[in-house]
Parts: structure tokens; C-alpha cells; sequence
């Protein structure tokens, strides 16, 4: 069930950008829906009975009938007509919850209009009041392992001697990466609220856009260093012919693939592999063992090429 869950939730994440026409899902009344009900990069729309909860993500909700379960949508709004029922929670992530007279919600309520769609692909499931094992945080999950196959395959087809150098500093100076890594994550994330808070919109948009694309580009690096690095680990001591980096990097994602179906020690440990793997990408200039700012006998100057 996750391949084609996590293929679905792909090829939505593809179709968001230029927006998608495709048609609602939709349950008519008298329908019943004994499983749960997924639109992924389309609307919903309910009229008869869905018994085991329903989700959207990157849609819109329309409930007139009834809902068995949860209600979660992502990237959209949900409508809870007058007489429809949802028996379990509403959580509405990026977009606004209406409720008209009438309608009911028998569990909690919580709406964020706030929030990006993207953030279903980093928040575990606790967070969003799921199960860590509901086909909407496992889908996810799936969809974000298969993402980081990829980023490793392209890293590792252009820069293999780059993610070694990385790796192998992880490997002699762990703490060090972390404390680098939690020095540099700060660091963006004051500089994010102070560009939000204080900075005009001509100045503080393009330094902010510039520094999401530069945190992106470290997490990437140091978490695909940190596959190999968890890869190598693990094979060196089983295998007498040298490591296949490639299989090194799938060994990888898969040990800490399954450690983040595990409730809050995923989020921990990746949480960590992420702080470490950006402070090896800057220690050694993503591999390139070069210092950022060099010094001549005049004092530092900074190093550009």
C-alpha cells in the first residue's frame, strides 16, 4: 500500500506548483467508504459515509455527510456543512476550517492557516495528533525516503569524493560537527526572524530566499553523509571486499528509514543526523577541505573561489 501512497504523494507535491485540475474525489450519498479516504492533489467531497477518517492534501474538504474517524487536510480548506458529522478530530494545516450551523466535530479542532503544505513532509505524526502508523504519515514518510534516494544517487554520481571527505569527519569528530551544526542552525533561524521581523520586504525577501536555498543545500549535504556514514558503519565489519558507496547509502536509509516509524526517537535522531550533517558540510567546505576565509600577512580576507 505505501509505494503507490508515496507515489501519489510526489507526483502532488509536482502538480502544487503549477496547479492541477484533476477531478474530486467524491463519495455520493449512499456510498459508503469502509477504509480511509486519501485525495492527494484534488478535492474531497463527501456526501455519503466515510468510516475510517479521510485526508487531503494540497485539496479542499467538503463534508455533507459524514466522516467515521479524523479529518485532516493539508494545503487547503475544509467545509463542515449543516447535518455532516466528523466523529473523530478536524485538523486543518494551510488553509481555514468553517463549520456552518448544524455541523459537528465530535473530537478536538485545530486549524493553522499559517501553515505551508510542506510541512506535512517534516512533522511527525504525534504532532499532527495522528498515528505514527496512519497510511497519511507513512505515505509521507515513504514519499521522503524516496526523495532522499534520489538526492543521494545525484550526489553520489557527481561529488563521490566530496561525501567521503564529509563523512569521514563526521567519523573523527562527531561532537564537533554537532556543535557546528547546532551553532549554524541558530544562527539561520535568528537571521529568518529578525529578516521577518525588522527588514523591509525589498531587502529581507531575497536574503531570506537565499538562506532557505542555502539551508536546504547543507541539510541535503550532511544528511546523505550521514546515510553513508550509518552505511559504512554497518558493512565494514561484514564485508572483506572494499564498500559499495551506493550500497553503503541504501543500507543507510534504510536503518534510519525505519528508526523514524519509531514515535519521537525518529524525530530525535534525525533531528541530530541533520545538526551533525551541517556541521561536516561546513567544516570541510562540502568536502572540499578548503577553509572559508583564508589569511595572509595582512589578516583575513575571505576566500571566494
Amino acid at each position: 500500500m505505501l509505494l503507490p501512497v508515496a507515489t501519489a504523494v510526489l507526483g502532488a507535491v509536482a502538480l502544487s506548483g503549477a496547479g492541477s485540475s484533476l477531478p474530486a474525489v467524491r463519495i455520493d450519498q449512499g456510498a459508503v467508504a469502509t477504509r480511509q479516504v486519501l485525495a492527494i492533489g484534488r478535492d474531497l467531497e463527501i456526501a455519503g459515509e466515510a468510516l475510517a477518517g479521510a485526508a487531503v492534501l494540497d485539496g479542499t474538504a467538503r463534508i455533507s455527510g459524514s466522516v467515521g474517524g479524523d479529518l485532516v487536510v493539508v494545503g487547503g480548506d475544509a467545509w463542515i456543512e449543516a447535518g455532516a458529522r466528523v466523529e473523530g478530530d478536524a485538523y486543518v494545516l494551510g488553509g481555514r476550517l468553517h463549520i456552518e450551523p448544524g455541523g459537528r466535530v465530535g473530537g478536538r479542532v485545530v486549524s493553522h492557516p499559517g501553515t505551508s503544505s510542506a510541512w506535512l513532509f517534516l512533522l511527525e505524526g504525534p504532532a499532527l495528533g495522528l498515528s505514527s502508523f496512519s497510511p497519511v504519515v507513512l505515505g509521507a514518510k515513504a514519499a521522503l525516503l524516496a526523495a532522499w534516494i534520489l538526492a543521494g544517487l545525484i550526489l553520489l554520481a557527481t561529488t563521490p569524493l566530496g561525501l567521503e571527505s564529509s563523512r569521514r569527519e563526521i567519523a573523527q569528530r562527531p561532537v564537533r560537527c554537532f556543535y557546528v551544526g547546532l551553532v549554524a542552525v541558530a544562527s539561520m533561524v535568528l537571521t529568518t526572524l529578525f529578516l521577518t521581523s525588522f527588514a523591509g520586504a525589498v531587502v529581507g525577501v531575497p536574503f531570506l530566499a537565499l538562506l532557505l536555498i542555502v539551508a536546504l543545500v547543507l541539510k541535503v549535504w550532511g544528511t546523505v553523509t550521514a546515510f553513508l556514514l550509518v552505511g559504512v558503519g554497518l558493512l565494514e565489519h561484514r564485508m572483506a571486499r572494499p564498500i559499495d558507496p551506493l550500497v553503503a547509502l541504501l543500507v543507510g536509509i534504510a536503518c534510519l528509514g525505519a528508526l523514524k516509524l519509531v514515535p519521537y526517537v525518529g524525530i530525535g535522531v534525525w533531528s541530530a543526523i541533520t545538526l551533525v550533517g551541517v556541521g561536516a558540510a561546513l567544516l570541510t567546505k562540502f568536502g572540499q577541505r578548503q577553509p572559508w576565509v583564508a589569511t595572509d600577512g595582512l589578516g583575513p580576507r575571505a576566500r571566494f573561489q
